[in-house]
């Protein structure tokens, strides 16, 4: 059985999760990776938009949403 101290500490973690995810639309290669559940050398091969910040690639939350509705056509 799981304590109230644990559940109290992964929600906050949840919790902090939710607030960076929401901070930014753009997501790094392995945040974009995971949200489209693909490896990240897959994802260097889908046709999905990308932008340079501060030296590295970032992806638009709303360009990976994108791709997701047109690969269901």
């Amino acid at each position: 059985m799981v304590d109230s101290e644990t559940i109290l500490k992964r929600m906050n973690t949840l919790l902090e999760q939710i607030a960076t995810a929401t901070a930014s639309p753009l997501r790094t290669a392995d945040e974009a990776a995971e949200y489209l559940r693909v490896s990240r050398r897959t994802l260097h091969g889908l046709p999905v938009p990308r932008c340079k910040v501060g030296g590295q690639i970032r992806y638009d939350v709303a360009d990976l949403n994108e791709y997701i509705a047109k690969s269901k056509a």
